[in-house]
């Protein structure tokens, strides 16, 4: 992972709010010393002692690791779904996922850099709000009072 992933996952974490970070890599080498981080390998067995627990935030690297691409998806959903308010996933050339993979989970992309690419998911933002989806179009409040189901 380039330095300007890393910087680019330190600027969207709010170090001054994050109180929680769970961060799921291969190896410890890429953690910033400016957060509270804690570490996991991508290992069944240790992602099972993280299971309950909730953080601020997620960041997840060098998927699938020791994981199968099935249960490595099902961290992933887990992590966005359940454990964590934030997601950071980060995506090499080498990985055995896709773009659309990301964007399928609700994955937005962030930042590319030499072969890396950030997605982020936000649950207070990953889905805009479509116009239809408003009083006027459900209420129908000019047919009040005209016709009765």
């Amino acid at each position: 992972m380039t330095p300007e992933i890393i910087n680019g996952i330190c600027q969207h974490i709010d170090a001054d709010t994050a109180t929680t970070v769970l961060w799921v890599s291969t190896t410890s080498d890429d953690l910033p010393l400016n957060l509270p981080c804690t570490h996991c390998i991508p290992d069944e067995a240790e992602i099972e002692k993280h299971e309950n627990v909730h953080f601020d935030y997620a960041v997840l690297t060098d998927l699938p690791g020791a994981l199968t691409h099935a249960s490595a998806e099902a961290l992933i959903a887990r992590m966005r779904d359940i454990n964590a308010q934030k997601v950071f996933w980060v995506l090499g050339e080498a990985a055995p996922w896709t773009p659309k993979d990301a964007i399928s989970l609700g994955f937005h992309q962030l930042q590319q850099d030499k072969g890396f690419t950030l997605y982020g998911f936000d649950i207070n933002n990953y889905k805009s709000t479509p116009d239809w989806l408003n009083a006027k179009h459900w209420a129908n409040p000019e047919r009040w009072n005209q016709n009765r189901w």
